[in-house]
């Protein structure tokens, strides 16, 4: 844990920042919705949204609400367009976002992006091998950065390294 001001930051807090930088751009790219900031000198990303099937995810990027007409509309497609089952509270809804779920491309696109996601933090540590531990140590998605031929990091390794679970903790 590093405090803003002190020895480590005034030495490696750029290189932190510019990495934060660098991993976001890389991650929004390859149509992963990501909110990270630094904290307490390492980079935490406290929501990471993988494709989930949408249309709207593609066209508008990830929302967390719907307020055109547009993204409505998008909203409704991935989600309602077709009434498959009626019960006693009405009817089930099913949209293209379900249908992509089913044929498996939704399970596709994301082991790509879980891929995109290691490539992205190898890439990063290789390039600020000072700062790997604070990089990966308080990531939500540290089980996906496993040893591959972009960098030799594994991410369960680093977060064990600083993190207990509450059954092992007694």
């Amino acid at each position: 844990m590093h405090y803003w001001g002190d020895e480590w930051f005034k030495k490696n807090g750029n290189d932190l920042y510019t990495a934060i930088a660098f991993i976001e751009k890389r991650l929004r790219k390859h149509g992963m919705f990501v909110y990270g900031k630094e904290k307490w000198g390492c980079y935490r990303d406290d929501f990471i949204h993988l494709w989930d099937g949408s249309i709207g995810d593609i066209v508008i990027g990830h929302r967390l609400s719907y307020y055109t007409w547009y993204e409505k509309l998008f909203h409704h497609i991935d989600t309602h367009l077709i009434p498959y089952k009626k019960t006693k509270l009405g009817w089930l809804y099913a949209g293209l976002s379900d249908f992509n779920r089913v044929i498996g491309l939704v399970k596709l696109v994301q082991k790509w992006q879980a891929y995109q996601y290691n490539k992205t933090f190898q890439l990063a540590c290789k390039k600020w091998p000072n700062i790997t531990d604070e990089l990966i140590s308080d990531l939500d998605g540290y089980a996906m950065i496993k040893p591959c031929k972009w960098g030799d990091v594994d991410g369960e390794k680093i977060h064990n390294k600083y993190w207990v679970r509450v059954k092992d903790f007694n």
